[in-house]
């Protein structure tokens, strides 16, 4: 498994416990602190395994959550109204401070609409410690400009049924260890039932969350959190995931876990008027 000796010995080296006997013993919180160390060991890059460059003008709701105007983005979000984003409630655990809609490049002024945060809101049912309902929406300065917001998975989930075939996108490495991607990188993953996810990740997957993924070296990773996990429907894209944890990356069997949309329509309609719901 991807990190097995890495994590065991960033876990002993920082006097925890949590890990018993595998990543799969791991709390989401406490596989994502261990991955969140080791990673500021080497690089703060996110990491889309496998992935292709998304093409430059496409899904331009896509956005990079930064600490700084032009600094590297550390979570994706996605552009659900001409003044709101939504990400994972777990990015606020930095400085969300600026969010680059329709950026191709990771870091930088030179593409995008960089506007300023005012306002951010998690969902009230958010667990930290497990991250149910890892939700957070963002509030910006301004409205955003030539852009089309991407359409939210309707309640009635038919959207984001067992097998069919999602997009997970941010910006990251091709392969762990390597060059962090200066530019979009999207993944093809299928989705998974939640019974048969949490039997393999031995843990409870709620109604609140979705898994897609399993298929080896094809998957998010730590700190693409809060991108976008979207199917076609009609034509359109529709936004049925926020990318917020896994246990493993690309590992076989393993799915990541995202937080479902569709569980978040009451939350979302109360403060986003404009949102549209396919």
């Amino acid at each position: 498994m991807k990190f097995f000796s890495t994590i065991a010995a960033l876990v002993l080296a920082l006097g925890g416990s949590a890990y018993a006997q595998s990543p799969a013993d791991l709390t989401p919180t406490e596989y994502r602190n261990i991955i969140n160390a080791y990673n500021n060991q080497t690089s703060t890059s996110t990491l889309i395994l496998s992935g292709t460059e998304v093409p430059r003008g496409t899904r331009q709701y896509l956005g990079g959550v930064r600490l700084t105007r032009g600094g590297k983005t550390f979570c994706g979000s996605s552009l659900i109204a001409p003044d709101w984003v939504l990400t994972a409630a777990h990015c606020d655990d930095n400085d969300v401070n600026f969010v680059a809609v329709g950026a191709h490049l990771v870091s930088g002024t030179r593409d995008g609409q960089i506007i300023e945060v005012v306002e951010r809101i998690p969902h009230p049912k958010n667990n930290r410690a497990t991250d149910n309902y890892d939700f957070l929406l963002l509030r910006l300065a301004r409205p955003v400009q030539g852009i089309q917001p991407v359409a939210l998975a309707a309640s009635d989930q038919s959207a984001e049924a067992v097998g069919t075939v999602a997009t997970v996108m941010g910006w990251g490495r091709t392969a762990q260890g390597g060059v962090q991607s200066n530019v979009r990188l999207g993944v093809d993953v299928t989705i998974w039932d939640n019974k048969r996810c949490g039997t393999n990740l031995k843990t409870s997957i709620t109604k609140a969350m979705l898994c897609a993924g399993g298929e080896a070296n094809k998957d998010s990773c730590q700190n693409d959190s809060g991108g976008p996990l979207v199917v076609k429907r009609g034509g359109n894209d529709v936004l049925v995931g926020v990318v917020s944890w896994g246990k493993g990356c690309g590992v076989l069997n393993m799915p990541g876990v995202y937080a479902r949309v569709s569980a978040a329509r009451d939350f979302i309609d109360e403060h986003v008027a404009a949102a549209r719901w396919l």
